[in-house]
């Protein structure tokens, strides 16, 4: 099960679609079985304790949802036609949930209700139990595909096309897996579903966290930054750095671009430090001790590496969760603009 040559076999697309519905992993009614029901729906809450005015767009969703079953089992309604109707009805449930977001937010912890990324995430750890306990399996690259796998619908129908929650569910899916283009193939699916938008550049706060980073920028002020968080002892932080060493090579004598790494002294032995950043050639690299690197994650809010954060010319923050999958077109796009 961690055979990469088993990818390529013309019969691996039949298999992993039976390893991804066998019994054992098809846990969903299981899991929702462990969920206390509320007193109350969400809508009687909306609607009832809260007696909030329905509006046309409100009535127009509660009239879908009524007759969603029925509309998707009945053996009378042609399958083009529901497919349309569930489409529909997906985006008006988006709506509605955008419309009532922080009353979901509200609900859920007065009926001590698991948020979406909750359940999701819970549901994986009771197929990551199956998958070893039951189908005696250890953990591999094959399994891994059937998580990857599983995004795209994740982010649609289970996530509600949330932008934060389902980049907090998958940096939280893929934070173990070793293979790096299974990580770069889901940030392919997030940034398909979530195009990049333009963010207004930020300033960072007047406290001790965001001192220690002014610190470290503040020689490469007037240039564009792209700051690294990583450390020796993460896999795919190594990884890209090594894929980048083009890229900076490129930009060595860029009078408008630095790159930045740091890491902490708890995450990298000094050895494994000295001898990378020579391998790398890395310049502009920090290895700070481990209450300050504590720190700057506080200040970001991030636990897993690599991180990347893009600081603007005068040392705002264009992007505090840059995605790297692109990091060559956006840094030509950027320059390119002054």
């Amino acid at each position: 099960m961690n055979n990469k040559e088993l990818l390529s076999t013309q019969s691996f697309s039949t298999f992993i679609n039976r390893l991804e519905y066998c019994r054992p992993l098809s846990v969903f009614t299981k899991f929702a079985q462990t969920i206390t029901p509320p007193e109350k729906t969400f809508i009687q809450y909306l609607f009832e304790d809260l007696n909030i005015q329905k509006t046309p767009d409100d009535e127009v969703f509660l009239i879908m949802q009524d007759s969603l079953n029925g509309k998707l089992s009945s053996p009378d309604i042609p399958a083009e036609e529901k497919n349309q109707f569930l489409s529909d009805f997906r985006t008006v449930s988006v709506e509605f949930q955008k419309r009532y977001e922080q009353h979901n937010a509200d609900y859920a912890k007065k009926y001590n209700q698991p948020t979406p990324r909750e359940r999701e995430l819970g549901m994986w750890q009771m197929k990551d139990s199956a998958y070893v306990n039951d189908l005696k399996l250890k953990p591999g690259i094959i399994y891994d595909v059937t998580k990857i796998r599983s995004l795209n619908s994740t982010f649609k129908n289970l996530l509600n096309n949330n932008k934060d929650e389902a980049w907090a569910f998958l940096t939280d899916l893929t934070s173990d897996m070793p293979e790096s283009f299974l990580k770069k193939e889901a940030d392919r699916l997030f940034l398909d579903n979530f195009p990049s938008e333009q963010r207004t550049a930020y300033e960072l706060p007047d406290t001790y966290e965001a001192k220690v980073f002014k610190k470290l920028i503040a020689p490469f002020k007037g240039k564009i930054i792209l700051v690294d968080f990583w450390a020796t002892s993460c896999g795919p932080c190594i990884y890209n750095i090594k894929q980048n060493k083009t890229l900076r090579e490129k930009y060595k004598d860029s009078p408008g671009l630095a790159f930045l790494f740091i890491t902490s002294d708890y995450e990298s032995p000094i050895s494994a430090y000295d001898s990378f950043v020579k391998e790398q050639e890395l310049t502009h690299t920090y290895r700070i001790d481990a209450d300050q690197y504590r720190f700057l994650r506080q200040l970001f809010r991030f636990n897993g590496i690599p991180r990347y954060v893009l600081v603007d010319k005068e040392g705002k923050i264009i992007d505090d969760n840059f995605n790297s999958f692109q990091t060559a077109l956006r840094l030509k796009e950027l320059l390119a603009e002054e």
